[in-house]
């Protein structure tokens, strides 16, 4: 037969400590209060704990400005952005849009790590031009140029006619 449940002895009826281990509730930190500032990181956090610097971030926006999405570095989508002039476009036309435009944000990404791989790897005594291959063949890694041109390509096709283009 199972017992009832009870309290630690060390703890009263609100949660607090009151043996030998209430000594350390100073090291408790109950929540993140934001700083006079507005902040809300630690500056008693040692360096290695403070939050690293943003990563890069890539965004394509289309031709009529209602649609931008940004991603990070490795293709990832990171936000979207709508314009107010979305609310004129159905939901599926919408939907087609973001993941067009996304798409193409993602190639801008992995074109920009491909290049950054060419050039470190290239610099390091490997042939540039057999990393730049083995980068778009193995690993469907866009250069610079074919993100550029995949991007054109799909504004000509969706917005070729279109006179806000």
């Amino acid at each position: 037969m199972w017992d009832a449940w009870d309290d630690a002895e060390d703890c009263d009826d609100d949660g607090h400590l009151h043996g030998d281990l209430a000594a350390l509730d100073f090291l408790a930190i109950d929540e993140q209060q934001p700083q006079a500032d507005g902040s809300s990181e630690n500056p008693a956090a040692p360096e290695s704990e403070q939050p690293e610097e943003a990563s890069p971030l890539f965004t394509v926006t289309n031709p009529s400005g209602s649609v931008a999405v940004t991603t990070a570095i490795n293709g990832c989508v990171h936000h979207v952005e709508l314009a107010p002039k979305v609310t004129n476009m159905t939901e599926g036309e919408l939907a087609q849009e973001i993941r067009v435009i996304a798409d193409l944000a993602r190639l801008k990404a992995l074109s920009v790590t491909h290049a950054f791989l060419v050039e470190g790897l290239g610099g390091i005594g490997y042939d540039p031009s057999a990393i730049s291959a083995s980068l778009s063949h193995g690993l469907c890694m866009p250069t610079p140029e074919q993100a550029d041109e995949a991007a054109a390509h799909e504004f000509a096709r969706r917005y070729g006619g279109d006179p806000d283009w």
